[in-house]
């Protein structure tokens, strides 16, 4: 009789469905999310450009069953940028961006900050 040998079922992190760009209203929580996949199961780590944010007390995060979720609760102006979300395992990484837009309810460059946004984003 041969002997049984697991499968190894090891990957590295992939992103099945990316972040999303957000625009949120002052003093709004904003909650960004992504599936993934990767074994064993990835680290996550936030950041606002370059800052790591994984770790402040400002932020909620979560990772379980595939899925990260990062939450800022009352949203203000400071909050407005790029996020980037890493996923690392033993065998590889994977990286993820967003953009957030924060305006106030009488803000009427919403719509111009939008198409802006989306204009930078498009390959040509």
């Amino acid at each position: 009789m041969k002997e049984y040998k697991p499968k190894d079922l090891s990957m590295k992190p992939e992103f099945i469905l990316p972040l999303k760009d957000h625009a949120v209203r002052c003093g709004h929580d904003c909650t960004m999310s992504c599936a993934f996949l990767g074994r064993p199961p990835p680290q996550a780590s936030w950041y606002k450009g370059d800052v790591k944010i994984s770790d402040g007390p400002r932020f909620w995060q979560s990772t379980a069953n595939g899925v990260c979720t990062l939450t800022i609760p009352t949203c203000n102006a400071k909050d407005s940028g790029d996020y980037t979300l890493v996923l690392e395992n033993p065998l590889g990484k994977a990286q993820c961006k967003c953009s957030l837009i924060i305006f106030d309810k009488d803000d009427k460059s919403i719509l111009e900050r939008l198409i802006e946004a989306r204009k930078a984003k498009q390959i040509i």
